[in-house]
């Protein structure tokens, strides 16, 4: 605004500072890495699944009185199913890396990628951890 209270036009509404026109043109044309765009996506979809396929197992333990029989169809799909997105939460967590390695490139959805991978992998571990000691 100016003095009298009128507005500015657009332009000269707000300046950056000389030392900023350099660091913002180089941002603006950055743009996110495939790579991490696809660790972000893999990572929500394998936790998700994660999370779905041990729900499934806890009310198959529930509903049978004896518990899973472990040499069913059902339990070995169910365990397939869940190494299989173990396997590609790995891959998420790689993806993320490779997100971090480009150097020309925007790094949140990497960094994002490799934070949710992580934590459903070790959530899996610590989960896993506690059904072995139960036994």
């Amino acid at each position: 605004m100016s003095s009298d209270g009128a507005p500015l036009p657009v332009e000269q509404e707000f300046e950056y500072p000389e030392y900023w026109h350099g660091k913002l043109d180089e941002r603006r044309d950055k743009s996110h890495s495939g790579f991490g765009i696809w660790s972000f996506a893999l990572a929500l979809v394998c936790d998700a699944g994660i999370a779905a396929l041990i729900i499934v197992a806890g009310f198959m333990e529930a509903s049978n009185p004896g518990g899973i029989d472990e040499t069913s169809t059902e339990a070995i799909v169910l365990g397939l199913a869940l190494f299989a997105a173990i396997a590609a939460n790995f891959v998420a967590l790689g993806l993320g890396i490779a997100g971090i390695a480009q150097s020309d490139k925007k790094k949140a959805f990497a960094i994002l990628g490799i934070v949710f991978s992580s934590v459903g992998l070790v959530i899996f571990a610590l989960l896993f951890m506690l059904g072995s000691s139960l036994e």
